[in-house]
């Protein structure tokens, strides 16, 4: 009876894989948007304006960190009005 050989993994280093992974939490402007539920352009008039939310720089790239998205979006948190009575 033989046995199998133990399954090596071995991870792809190659500098692609690597980047995907160290972009994981960054979106594209387009999915940023999307996350927020605004047009592109909005992202780019707000950051223009200097009233979005902050962006990384790659290069030409504009790149928004998820985590920086949720710290912007909350600090935009407003109470609401009370009614009346």
């Amino acid at each position: 009876m033989s046995k199998k050989p133990a399954r090596i993994e071995i991870e792809d280093k190659t500098p692609q894989n690597v980047s995907e992974k160290l972009l994981a939490d960054f979106f594209t402007p387009a999915k940023a948007a999307a996350e927020l539920k605004v047009c592109e352009r909005t992202l780019d008039r707000w950051r223009s304006l200097g009233e979005g939310p902050p962006i990384t720089k790659l290069g030409r790239r504009v790149l928004y960190k998820r985590s920086s998205l949720r710290t912007w979006l909350d600090a935009r948190e407003q109470g609401g009005r009370r009614e009346p009575n």
